[in-house]
């Protein structure tokens, strides 16, 4: 029996198998020097995950909120809810600006007939403060909560009463910008 143990063990070594927890080489995209025995410098190259994706939860949504954040009030707010996607479909975190904005859409065939209600410029995701300010440990995304009184030409009526659309643009810090957008429901 022992012997048709270690038999498989060198069968999967052979095969080039790894036992968990052994290194193997990450997927690359950064060059790291390395240096060997022989004083001879290597490059292996490192993998950095960074977001290349970004996905508007479908739990977006209008809530009621008063001053002090609880939900039994008449102050309506878009909770928004962003997650980052890396190269392999994980959600990372991120750095960089976003902008929202909140479109009234009455056609969805034709895009020309877009009116935008409400626009969120230059929120911004850059400090460690603002990562524990908006970071959701459970869901592994951001969650914003933009007010919706700030504009005067709209009201909760028009929210309630239209078809809506969140666009979501962010900036990273480095990398290229990434856009998304998505019907919100109004059935609040």
């Amino acid at each position: 029996m022992r012997a048709l143990i270690w038999t498989c063990c060198v069968l999967l070594l052979v095969c080039g198998c790894r036992f968990k927890g052994e290194a193997s080489p990450p997927p690359s995209s950064a060059a790291t020097p390395t240096i060997t025995s022989s004083s001879t410098v290597t490059t292996h190259v490192a993998w950095v995950p960074q977001p290349v994706q970004m996905r508007i939860y479908p739990t977006t949504r209008f809530i009621l909120l008063n001053e002090t954040g609880s939900r039994d009030a008449k102050k309506v707010v878009l909770e928004a809810r962003i997650e980052f996607l890396d190269e392999m479909q994980d959600p990372v975190k991120g750095a960089g600006t976003f902008s929202f904005e909140l479109v009234d859409v009455p056609n969805l065939i034709n895009r020309s007939l877009d009116v935008r209600l409400y626009q969120w410029d230059h929120i911004e995701l850059l400090s460690l403060e603002h990562q524990q300010k908006y970071y959701d440990q459970i869901s592994r995304g951001y969650m914003f909560r933009l007010d919706l009184t700030d504009n005067t030409d709209s009201d909760e009526d028009r929210v309630e009463e239209r078809r809506t659309m969140v666009r979501v643009h962010f900036k990273p810090a480095n990398g290229p910008r990434l856009e998304a957008e998505l019907i919100v429901p109004t059935n609040w």
